[in-house]
């Protein structure tokens, strides 16, 4: 009877983990476009780290293909017009910068058509 009963509780305490483990889910990071055009500002200003930087192009963002898009675009432009973050503030070249203000400009126009089709 003790045997029973310890296969029961062993059993239920199981399926009691088990449950809860498949009903937890691994947290996610998902970027939202106005934090891309915060990184995007504070490299401009040269407020921005390399491992800020860095950070934000390591990681696919896979929930918006536009904001991927402009990750991609980043990389890009980071692989021939990123400079040794120690000599300068700022992690470009002149034209990496204006490069850069050109898809901070294109981002800018994006947020807002998506807070038209959000009030819509």
């Amino acid at each position: 009877m003790i045997i029973i009963v310890s296969v029961l509780v062993s059993f239920c305490i199981f399926a009691i983990v088990l449950t809860i483990l498949l009903k937890v889910r691994t947290p996610r990071y998902r970027i939202q476009a106005q934090q891309v055009k915060s990184i995007l500002e504070m490299v401009l200003c040269g407020q921005a780290t390399s491992n800020d930087w860095n950070l934000f192009l390591a990681f696919e963002i896979r929930d918006n293909p536009y904001l991927d898009t402009i990750r991609k675009r980043c990389v890009e432009i980071d692989e021939s017009e990123f400079r040794d973050p120690g000599t300068k503030t700022y992690l470009f070249t002149a034209k990496g910068l204006e490069q850069l203000r050109e898809l901070l400009d294109e981002l800018t126009v994006y947020i807002e058509k998506e807070v038209d089709q959000e009030n819509d």
